[in-house]
């Protein structure tokens, strides 16, 4: 534990390597998902922090889980995704079928460790409780600063686990936490390290990932790989989750018709999320506004249909607000999908999807359904122009009403719009 100490001293005050570098900005940047938006607010937020990861060791000393030796471990950061995480792992690691294997989440991680091991973990982030608060004195991103002990303990409680199973290969799922790098710095040198992204680009939550090997989900992140000429070696795996979803290019669809896929901004923005570096709630509130003020781009006898986050359906409040709001937005005309109706079971029945960056637009597309996307921001590359992802990409309201007069009138079917861009979808594999 001294020399990882060490270890992360140096890599925080005295980077030197490639990964090193990358690993310090994960640390200092990162935007976490796993930590609601509410607490990385306010004045107190160390304390506030300290006190959920005493409560969270503490808890874990009342359960335990025994760790054998495995074949191959995955790691996923929450325990309802375990079934699918393991659907996705085998059907592309099919020789790993039968084999015995260990599964973790960052919900339960903690109870990997003796009951010594929690209480000195304590006392660490209690003596690293002052540090971290001078440390952060000033900094935009002190909610990263305060997490960086308790990231430390979670890529040593990686390796621990990973020595006490002493598996050949170890799967990291949704590696876009602050400790997704150092938990690959730590690894045991025996283990091969494979990350495995979800369908997004990689530019959005995992720029800066490093592994032994990566588990690409769709075409476009493999054209990032390709314009950074990496030499990170990856394996291109299918997601079996969206097998009921994926248009066979047969079945035909209602004509015209048009669905748009929200991101909820209007309720980040009022809650005080914290945005990501990459602007998506600003690009959304921008494209809302320019429907605001154009409905009569839907007013052609098909509508439009919007397909709730669910962030705008956690409560009949919340969902009433929703309505309203879309109802300013788009016209008292505005269709809702029904709040209890799956937003995958949505891309079989619309001809075409709208969306700023929202994942489940990335989702869509992966799957073979028509879809814009709306992206605006100058301050860095999205498409990158070597990738010809840009088809499904519009930049300004002239270029989207062109696009969208074209489908809404049968213009373009499902084949057309995907002529040779097919590795955009499932068929990339």
């Amino acid at each position: 534990m001294i020399f990882d100490l060490f270890y992360i001293l140096k890599i925080l005050f005295l980077p030197t390597s490639d990964d090193e570098i990358k690993t310090k900005k994960d640390l200092m940047d990162q935007h976490s998902f796993y930590y609601p938006e509410a607490s990385k607010q306010g004045k107190l937020i160390g304390l506030r922090l300290l006190k959920f990861q005493i409560k969270t060791l503490l808890e874990s000393t009342k359960s335990k889980v025994v760790t054998d030796k495995a074949d191959f471990v995955f790691y996923t950061l929450f325990p309802g995704s375990k079934e699918s995480d393991l659907n996705l792992i085998l059907a592309n690691k099919k020789e790993l079928t039968g084999n015995k294997y260990f599964a973790f989440h960052r919900e339960n991680i903690f109870t990997n460790l003796s009951s010594f091991e929690i209480y000195c973990s304590i006392v660490f982030l209690i003596f690293c409780y002052p540090l971290t608060s001078i440390f952060s004195f000033g900094r935009s991103n002190k909610f990263n600063v305060f997490l960086i002990p308790e990231s430390f303990l979670i890529s040593r409680t990686f390796k621990k686990i990973l020595i006490a199973t002493d598996p050949n290969v170890f799967f990291h799922l949704y590696p876009h936490e602050p400790e997704g790098n150092l938990s690959y710095i730590l690894k045991p040198e025996n283990v091969e390290y494979v990350k495995v992204p979800n369908l997004n680009p990689l530019f959005m939550f995992n720029k800066r990932i490093i592994s032994d090997k990566i588990a690409l989900t769709f075409g476009y992140q493999e054209d990032e790989l390709k314009a950074e000429k990496s030499d990170l070696s990856f394996e291109k795996w299918k997601s079996p989750k969206f097998d009921h979803f994926l248009n066979d290019f047969t079945t035909p669809k209602k004509e015209g018709s048009v669905c748009y896929y929200s991101h909820a901004s209007w309720i980040r923005q009022k809650e005080k999320h914290g945005a990501t570096w990459f602007e998506e709630d600003k690009m959304e509130v921008k494209l809302l506004n320019y429907f605001k003020g154009n409905k009569e781009l839907f007013q052609n006898g098909k509508g439009i249909t919007v397909c709730l986050h669910p962030k705008e359906k956690k409560t009949p409040e919340l969902l009433n607000q929703s309505v309203e709001y879309y109802k300013d937005h788009f016209g008292e005309e505005v269709k809702i999908l029904p709040p209890q109706q799956s937003s995958y079971d949505s891309f079989q029945l619309f001809d075409l999807g709208i969306s700023a960056f929202t994942s489940i637009i990335f989702e869509r597309l992966y799957c073979g359904h028509k879809s814009l996307i709306y992206h605006d921001q100058e301050s860095y590359a999205f498409p990158i122009e070597s990738s010809d992802y840009g088809h499904f990409v519009f930049r300004n309201f002239q270029e989207l009403s062109l696009k969208l007069r074209d489908i809404i009138e049968g213009k373009v079917t499902d084949q057309k719009f995907f002529n040779g861009l097919e590795k955009y979808t499932y068929k990339f594999v």
